[in-house]
């Protein structure tokens, strides 16, 4: 079973269904702008570095960039306990979801 389709600033439990409708591809298509708008932004520091421009510049950018890869991940995590998490519980998967999210709780404190 895989997680339910992708949406951003899930505050209450998906909705039910096949996750096909077109809000769910909304959120799908807001994420992948996110995605977007990071890879730009990452190319645009790369320039800022080959033109040998200002650090604190360079550095303000890299910042920005990190904050935006933070709100992508909370974004992801989010989803994924609100779906994910509870249909694996659903599923008799409890081992699994607990060894999962340790594994995320390990990695973010790296």
């Amino acid at each position: 079973m895989t997680c339910q389709p992708l949406r951003v600033r899930v505050l209450a439990p998906p909705p039910q269904g096949d996750g096909s409708g077109t809000y769910m591809q909304a959120d799908k298509k807001q994420i992948l702008n996110r995605l977007a708008t990071i890879e730009g932004h990452l190319r645009g520091i790369r320039k800022m570095v080959e033109q040998d421009q200002y650090c604190v510049d360079i550095l303000k950018q890299s910042y920005a960039v990190e904050r935006a890869l933070k709100a992508f991940e909370s974004a992801l995590l989010e989803r994924h306990l609100a779906s994910c998490v509870p249909t694996g519980f659903k599923e008799g998967r409890d081992n699994e979801m607990i060894r999962e999210l340790g594994e995320l709780f390990e990695l973010s404190r790296k």
